[in-house]
């Protein structure tokens, strides 16, 4: 979704997709961003002795609560997109179980050392993040979406302009929270620990939208009855998986993704969990 620090220095990393890895061990169960990936000289045998943090098990960094439909169920054991997703890495890599770890959400594109092989939580590929940590090949676009409470004033806006007057909020350090400031650049601004908060503050009414990801305001749009997202910013950011810097798994995590863009099983669970998010929701101009 999500976060970015502006003090970090801006730099670019190439992309590349490498070919598929193959295994025999089974699993248990925008402006245009910049990515990551390893080059193509990486180690033809990054998977066959992949460097995890537990052996036999891929260990995954999130932060929670969790939102729909990207992870929902218990703390040590989501369902869901990224959930299903990580299963599917896992048995790509070699890896019997999945066991997951929660952090704060800025911990897990921060520099240093983790207790995780890889973080997958709505990470937004940007080239501040990108200084200190390594990130995977995409998995998912998004937009940033506007939720708004019903029956208020600003549903009528339509552009940019239009929405300068109201009292907008949003997660700290998110993009989202960077839109707002940046290109929106209302008079007011507040910010809160998750989202949740975010949306229950919008539903009371001390403030007016809030600025996140189209596929996490649409369900919780479901959750908090009196919000509907009126609307989407295009900003074509993409999720990526964050890694150690120099983290010798990120040659086998993108091997992995590759194959399963590949066999089509990123698609089908794409399609699964967001049929249409987008489609009808239109695009707020200057």
């Amino acid at each position: 979704m999500r976060k970015t620090f502006l003090s970090i220095f801006l730099i670019a990393l190439s992309t590349a997709l490498l070919a598929a890895c193959s295994s025999t061990t089974p699993t248990a169960s925008s402006s245009s961003p910049p990515s990551s990936g390893a080059s193509p000289t990486a180690s033809a045998n990054a998977c066959s002795s992949p460097a995890v943090q537990t052996p036999g098990t891929l260990t995954v960094g999130t932060s929670y609560p969790y939102y729909k439909p990207f992870k929902t169920g218990p703390k040590d054991n989501p369902t869901g997109f990224e959930g299903d997703l990580a299963h599917k890495l896992a048995q790509q890599i070699g890896l019997s179980t999945v066991a997951w770890s929660i952090s704060p959400f800025d911990a897990l594109y921060a520099p240093g050392p983790k207790k995780w092989d890889f973080a997958m939580d709505e990470i937004s590929i940007t080239t501040a993040r990108a200084q200190v940590v390594d990130f995977s090949a995409p998995y998912y676009t998004i937009q940033q979406g506007l939720l708004v409470k019903k029956g208020t004033p600003i549903t009528n806006a339509h552009t940019l302009a239009d929405l300068q007057q109201y009292r907008f909020g949003a997660q700290t350090g998110t993009t989202g929270l960077d839109y707002i400031k940046n290109t929106i650049k209302p008079a007011k601004v507040s910010q809160y620990d998750d989202t949740i908060t975010a949306g229950q503050a919008l539903s009371n009414g001390q403030i007016d939208a809030v600025v996140i990801d189209v596929p996490i305001a649409i369900p919780m749009t479901q959750q908090i009855t009196n919000l509907e997202v009126i609307g989407q910013f295009l900003t074509n950011e993409s999720y990526g998986l964050t890694l150690v810097k120099g983290n010798p798994l990120l040659g086998c995590v993108n091997q992995a993704l590759a194959s399963l863009k590949t066999d089509g099983t990123l698609k089908t669970l794409t399609d699964q969990y967001f049929p249409g998010t987008t489609a009808t929701l239109p695009v707020f101009g200057p």
